[in-house]
């Protein structure tokens, strides 16, 4: 049985009367196949792993998985599963030296992950700290393109904005650095997190970043981990993965989206040019902002040089973990970053997207946001396994992604105009079915189904 959905995205809904509007006829190619789906998702459970429970409930499960259609939640391994090395032997795990216990903030999601492993969702994860006895806390250290390398906030920035770890004379989560001589051990705790996880829930951790947004000695917890090093550790952890037989894949590096005015490059040659590396890597992420705070909306050319440079040079998926925008609210934010998750999709060609906290943005107090709907055309009725294929459209203001799976297909159209239009669709090869369903999300529809079309035409408002 064929299904065909159309999910439509208006700016505003206009009163059309009986005025007949000009039609626009994009086309599909069924022979042009680009990038296979892996997933949507977003971080988290309802409540920060570090306030009091409960964290979440079956409905706020129901809300992002059932409805919304979430495939993918990410969530951060706490340094504090070791919080003195566990023997000095990385080859060797001694239990009691780890702490994953049910008050810990690595212990309380063990319950969230068994639920959602139950619902089918996969977990991945990131590290924004290694344990802290693992870290060197210069301020500076190394260099990095013939400069010197930030490793710390100053001790002004500690005081004034990390009061919460002792400022200057604490923080040993914020910034700092790996020591190299301790990345046996790093692998070796990733390991026991992965193992932990395992036997504690039963649900295998899908994949691992061994850090975020590696280049901001950003003021919470978070360490700098330039080019070089990256590599060397990926290959330490991946190293040691293959060898206790964990297949949890490792993504990275979750640095800035970007490619001509920052250090993608450089994580790119570093790990997917050195052929001892590059195998350890399952797919490269990046994140939507400027410097880890700002949000980068992306744009098509930004996109391609991504796509060029990284999956279509090194035949590695590309995916986007992370992004938000505390400026807007409300459907203007729903609206804008369908427009980004768009942009991407369309030249990026990525294969997954992961928003940031879904709690109060996305789900509040268990009811789906306007940026929830906006997201829900793609999460819910774009679902893994389903391949991009090439779309076009006469009218630049109708920003088209289309995809199939055998003979099943979704089409998103956003009208980005003032204007109403009338669509219809053609495929290059074989027929489009007798009907479809369409779905609209604007100021004032949730995702509403809107009606069954019969006749290959349908209109879409404007603002």
């Amino acid at each position: 049985m064929k299904k065909f959905y159309f999910c439509l995205l208006a700016a505003g809904i206009l009163s059309c009367g009986s005025v007949v509007f000009p039609q626009t006829v994009i086309q599909l190619y069924n022979d042009s196949v680009y990038q296979t789906i892996e997933g949507f998702g977003g971080f988290g459970p309802a409540k920060v792993w570090w306030s009091s429970p409960p964290f979440y409930d079956a409905t706020y499960l129901q809300k992002i998985i059932d409805e919304l259609g979430c495939t993918i939640i990410r969530t951060q391994i706490y340094w504090d599963g070791e919080p003195v090395n566990d023997n000095n032997d990385p080859n060797v795990f001694n239990w009691n030296g780890f702490n994953f216990g049910s008050n810990t903030d690595n212990g309380k999601q063990f319950p969230f992950i068994r639920d959602l492993g139950a619902k089918g969702a996969k977990l991945m994860a990131t590290v924004w700290t290694p344990p802290i006895w693992m870290k060197g806390l210069e301020e500076f250290y190394g260099t990095y393109n013939g400069n010197p390398v930030r490793r710390r906030p100053s001790a002004d920035q500690l005081n004034s904005q990390c009061s919460w770890c002792g400022g200057a004379s604490g923080c040993q989560q914020v910034g700092g650095r790996l020591k190299q001589e301790y990345y046996a051990e790093f692998a070796e705790y990733l390991a026991a997190y992965v193992l932990k996880v395992k036997a504690e829930t039963g649900v295998d951790v899908w994949a691992i970043n061994i850090q975020n947004e590696p280049m901001f000695p950003n003021p919470f917890e978070s360490c700098v981990v330039i080019p070089s090093e990256y590599a060397d550790i990926l290959k330490t952890v991946g190293e040691k993965f293959q060898r206790e037989g964990i297949s949890t894949r490792l993504f990275g590096p979750e640095h800035m989206g970007e490619w001509s005015w920052g250090n993608n490059r450089d994580y790119v040659n570093e790990i997917l040019g050195d052929p001892a590396v590059r195998p350890y890597l399952s797919f490269f992420a990046v994140h939507s902002y400027v410097d880890g705070v700002t949000p980068d909306y992306g744009s098509a050319d930004g996109w391609s040089k991504l796509y060029y440079n990284i999956t279509a040079k090194y035949s590695i998926p590309l995916w986007m973990t992370e992004t938000s925008d505390e400026s807007k609210t409300g459907f203007d934010l729903g609206f804008s970053m369908a427009k980004s998750l768009h942009l991407a999709l369309r030249f990026g060609r990525i294969s997954g997207w992961v928003y940031w906290y879904m709690a109060d943005v996305i789900i509040k107090n268990n009811v789906l946001q306007p940026i929830g709907y906006a997201f829900m055309n793609y999460y819910r009725y774009v679902r893994p396994g389903y391949v991009q294929i090439k779309s076009t459209s006469p009218d630049a203001s109708l920003l088209v992604t289309a995809f199939k799976q055998a003979t099943n297909y979704t089409v998103v159209i956003i009208n980005n105009s003032s204007t109403t239009k009338t669509i219809s669709l053609n495929l290059n090869q074989g027929t489009l079915p007798s009907s479809f369903d369409v779905y609209r999300t604007s100021a004032s529809e949730n995702c509403l189904k809107v009606g069954t079309v019969t006749n290959n035409s349908f209109t879409l408002p404007g603002n």
